[in-house]
């Protein structure tokens, strides 16, 4: 589905304007101190589903070589909303009093609606020569801290499991801020949105996105 169908949608589609959608884990793991991957980076995914995306991104470059099809490549990184994302996995898993594992010790985040804000107002940019994008949220954000906020919203306290590894998947978005503007959405009103929908019990989409895992299988 990541490589072969976007080969043919690349061709099919060959000179058209395309915001393509791919992930900040084509990039290696950082240092938090590094302030997290810039787009002039190398890539260097570990794991299948990464290394998909990023032939994802090879088909369009492709077609934008061969075509002139105009390409954005957008890296996003971890959107959240009410019913799926990094916020709502740690979330729950503190109002149960499931351990938070620490493998993965930081993450960046950005609230859905802002994540396409973004995104479409990268539309204009697309080139013959990809222009790349990091999309996500201002901050490098600690594990422990989010779980230890949520447990004050819950009034429990959370338990953890595994440790905080020397790097983690973090992406620098300050292109995209320079051309768009910051985030509307505050990690504090994130997180205190989320706590609210969970506590409701409206429901989410069940599918943990796996953020923890280092081996980039998912």
């Amino acid at each position: 589905m990541n490589v072969e169908l976007s080969r043919r949608v690349a061709g099919r589609f060959a000179g058209a304007r395309c915001l393509v959608f791919s992930t900040g884990c084509v990039y290696s793991m950082v240092s938090p101190s590094t302030g997290g991957s810039k787009e002039t980076d190398p890539t260097a995914p570990p794991g299948e589903y990464a290394k998909s995306c990023l032939e994802r991104e090879l088909a369009f470059a492709g077609a934008a070589r061969e075509h002139g099809s105009r390409v954005a490549l957008i890296r996003l990184n971890y959107s959240t909303e009410f019913r799926y994302g990094v916020l709502v996995d740690i979330a729950q898993k503190v109002q149960k009093g499931d351990p938070v594992d620490l493998s993965m010790g930081w993450v960046n985040v950005i609230w859905q609606r802002d994540a396409v804000d973004h995104i479409l107002q990268a539309f204009p940019l697309a080139d013959s020569s990809p222009f790349i994008l990091n999309v996500t949220g201002p901050e490098i954000l600690g594990v422990r801290e989010l779980a230890e906020g949520f447990g004050e919203l819950f009034g429990r306290e959370p338990s953890f499991c595994g440790n905080e590894q020397e790097t983690a998947w973090l992406n620098s978005a300050a292109k995209s801020h320079a051309l768009f503007g910051p985030p509307a959405a505050r990690i504090e009103e994130m997180m205190e949105w989320t706590a609210a929908w969970i506590r409701s019990g409206t429901g989410t989409f069940g599918k943990p996105t796996g953020f923890e895992k280092r081996t980039g299988k998912f």
